[in-house]
C-alpha cells in the first residue's frame, strides 16, 4: 500500500525498481550511470556537469532535463545560447514544448532544458503507467535528440 511507504521509499522504488530497470531493458547498450538524490537521479551523465536527469520538483512537477552546470559552461561558455539557438530543431524532433533556465536566471549558476507534466511521486504510485510510461519515453527522446546536438557543439 502506497501510503504506508515513505517518500524516501517511493522514490527508490520509482527510479531504482523501475525507472533504470526498464531504461536498461529499452536501450541495452546505452550506458545509464545514475547519481542517487531522494526527488531526482542523474539517468545520464555526458561530461562533467553535463548530464540528464529526472526528479519530482517542488511545485509538484514531474521533470525531464538536460542540466547544464557550471564546469561545462567555464569550458563551454556559449553551450546553453548554442542549445536555446536550436530550440525549433530540438522540439520539433522531440515532439514537445521546451522549457529553458538560463544560467544567470538564479543563485545557482545553472542552466536547464526540460519538459515537464504534473505529477508527484504519490500521484506516480496511483497512476504508475501513465507517468511511468511518459517519464521512460522521454528519457530516451531527450537522450537521442541531444546526444547528436552536443556531440556536434562539444567538439
Amino acid at each position: 500500500m502506497a501510503g504506508s511507504k515513505s517518500k524516501r521509499e517511493m522514490y527508490h522504488e520509482f527510479f531504482h525498481g523501475k525507472l533504470l530497470p526498464k531504461l536498461q531493458e529499452e536501450r541495452p547498450n546505452w550506458d545509464w550511470s545514475h547519481g542517487d538524490h531522494q526527488n531526482w537521479v542523474n539517468i545520464h551523465t555526458i561530461k562533467l556537469d553535463l548530464w540528464i536527469g529526472v526528479g519530482f520538483t517542488r511545485k509538484d512537477n514531474l521533470r525531464v532535463d538536460l542540466h547544464i552546470g557550471e564546469d561545462i559552461q567555464r569550458r563551454h561558455p556559449h553551450l546553453y545560447w548554442e542549445l536555446y539557438a536550436r530550440r525549433p530543431l530540438l522540439e520539433e524532433a522531440l515532439g514537445l514544448s521546451l522549457k529553458f533556465t538560463d544560467p544567470s536566471s538564479d543563485d545557482s549558476q545553472t542552466g536547464r532544458v526540460e519538459v515537464d507534466r504534473q505529477g508527484t511521486i504519490e500521484d506516480a504510485q496511483k497512476d504508475s503507467n501513465h507517468i511511468f510510461d511518459w517519464t521512460v519515453l522521454n528519457v530516451i527522446s531527450f537522450r537521442s535528440v541531444f546526444t547528436s546536438h552536443l556531440k556536434e557543439l562539444l567538439s
